[in-house]
């Protein structure tokens, strides 16, 4: 599907984070719980935010949205590509269950990325750098268990940096558009 200097660059760098032999019992545990279930804190991280008030109403929403938006993009392209994971062409160990659906780009990274970016852009480095470590968590972690390449995160960035500006852009745009109603009643 790539470039043939693209494809060897990605197996190469995957052999490179895939273990070559089973993994002890803290590592394999720490990178199958960093795969599969990381994701999972950013739900009580965004109740968190939304519980702060009305200040937190459109971070939130643009935050929210992305992760929508990127996950339905990440499947789209992933459908548009059918890139096929590294366990599927032989290479490597796969360390979790997984089935053959397209690797690129990884969705659990996409949505960790517009998670991580969409914080970033809303609050600043300073106050959101663990949700950016969660994300180079995750996507360490996919590839580590066997289920991505290396550009396969690559692609989830992109991917989730598409899902925040337009999840912006539609949120500006719904608060344009009810700003202009509002007026349009009282005036």
């Amino acid at each position: 599907m790539f470039p043939l200097w693209v494809e060897q660059v990605n197996r190469s760098l995957f052999l490179s984070v895939n273990p070559s032999v089973q993994p002890g019992y803290l590592m394999g545990g720490v990178a199958r719980f960093a795969a599969v279930y990381l994701i999972f804190l950013i739900v009580p991280v965004l109740l968190l935010l939304a519980a702060r008030g009305k200040s937190a109403v459109r971070p939130v929403s643009v935050i929210v949205l992305a992760i929508l938006y990127s996950s339905v993009l990440a499947n789209l392209v992933a459908s548009l590509v059918q890139h096929p994971r590294p366990f599927v062409d032989g290479l490597g160990m796969l360390l979790i269950e997984h089935g053959p659906s397209p690797s690129f780009p990884s969705r659990h990274m996409a949505v960790a990325c517009a998670f991580a970016l969409g914080l970033l852009f809303q609050y600043g480095l300073r106050k959101t750098w663990p949700a950016l470590v969660l994300a180079g968590a995750v996507g360490w972690a996919r590839v580590y268990v066997g289920v991505h390449y290396p550009f396969d995160m690559l692609g989830s960035v992109v991917v989730a940096l598409v899902s925040y500006f337009a999840a912006r852009m539609s949120v500006d745009l719904w608060n344009g558009l009810a700003a202009a109603r509002l007026t349009r009643k009282t005036g």
